[in-house]
């Protein structure tokens, strides 16, 4: 007989180390080789928590509320490893989210995201000083669609 797994993300102030219960979630399966991807799908202009696990499962969380967004968890039909992928890939103004399974699917979701609040590290280490911290000078997403 299996043992029952129960699986959660969690979230934290970065000011005060505070927990944010709010954000505290249950998961389908487990999120191992892997890591959240933070960008918003929601279409709020602030980034949410995306998340792929093992069961197939792609899972977005709302960042302002903690609450799954609209249409997640998306579903792979494969185990998902890694961290997922998110950017305007057909340049409509609008995020997508890659995931790629184990099996060697890639899956593509439209979301509702908005392209102009991309705001991913462009160079390891956050920005080009490798100070590990989050600034000005990281990059953001625009400027990269139509050869611009």
């Amino acid at each position: 007989m299996g043992i029952q797994v129960h699986s959660g993300v969690g979230v934290w102030d970065p000011l005060t180390g505070q927990s944010l219960s709010q954000s505290s979630q249950p998961i389908q399966g487990l999120a191992f080789i892997s890591a959240p991807a933070l960008s918003d799908v929601s279409g709020d202009g602030v980034a949410d928590v995306i998340l792929a696990t093992d069961s197939a499962a792609l899972h977005a969380w709302d960042g302002r509320t903690g609450q799954p967004v609209a249409g997640f968890p998306k579903w792979t039909g494969g185990f998902s490893l890694f961290t997922p992928a998110v950017a305007d890939l057909d340049c409509d103004g609008r995020l997508e989210v890659a995931v790629m399974t184990r099996e060697g699917y890639l899956h593509v979701f439209r979301t509702n995201g908005l392209a102009s609040a991309a705001r991913q590290a462009w160079h390891w280490h956050q920005d080009n000083r490798n100070t590990g911290h989050w600034g000005p000078d990281a990059g953001r997403g625009e400027g990269r669609c139509g050869g611009t």
